[in-house]
């Protein structure tokens, strides 16, 4: 039941997966910030996880958390949303995770305003979200590399080659690699995605990309 006191670390996800549609595309993402997989039914919601994934303010976040039951007129029906985000910052929200929401039916789309304005008077937030938002060319294709790059190292690992890093940049990743102390790409990767060195991720990556300490002004 949704209400103030529901915490979605207490459960699993609400919707057996056994009973998913034919034609659902199951992507088991390896979630860093949740510590364990995360079972999407879409390749869309797998992208909306390396967004996660890479946004600081993002704490931890939830698949399909909890079914609300939802009033149009004296129709009842029921939704699941697809995610919901614990923040640092910000409010909380849920999230619904779309290709694109311009060809939903009125019905459906009823039920989103619906449930948005139930999360809103419980204090939570809902963002709708489609391809156009998390799947921007590079930037989305630089994201998925570098996050599933930055999956095989250690904190021990990152926190002695990050100084290093450090002391000898800026360089062009091609010339950090060849470097005689030159730091294993995981590494790299990671410290992209926490902010401790710079790249333009909106421009492709290669071995001819700029890494600095910070964005130039």
């Amino acid at each position: 039941m949704l209400n103030r006191e529901w915490r979605p670390e207490d459960g699993e996800p609400v919707r057996s997966f056994s009973r998913a549609h034919f034609g659902k595309h199951i992507v088991l993402f390896p979630s860093q910030k949740n510590n364990k997989q995360i079972i999407c039914e879409s390749r869309h919601e797998a992208a909306y996880c390396i967004y996660l994934e890479t946004d600081k303010d993002v704490k931890s976040y939830f698949f399909q958390p909890v079914t609300a039951e939802i009033r149009l007129g004296r129709k009842k029906t029921h939704y699941t949303p697809d995610f919901f985000v614990r923040c640092h910052c910000h409010e909380d929200y849920f999230a619904e995770v779309k290709p694109s929401f311009d060809v939903c039916p009125q019905e459906y789309v009823d039920v989103l305003q619906a449930f948005e304005t139930m999360a809103k008077k419980l204090k939570y937030g809902f963002r709708k979200v489609d391809d156009r938002q998390i799947q921007q060319k590079p930037k989305h294709f630089n994201l998925k590399t570098l996050y599933l790059r930055s999956l095989h190292t250690s904190d021990k690992q990152y926190n002695y080659f990050i100084e290093l890093i450090r002391n000898i940049l800026p360089l062009t990743l091609g010339e950090l690699l060849h470097q005689p102390t030159a730091p294993p790409m995981a590494v790299v990767a990671k410290a992209i995605l926490r902010g401790d060195i710079w790249m333009d991720l909106n421009k492709p990556l290669s071995l001819c990309t700029l890494l600095r300490i910070e964005a130039s002004v």
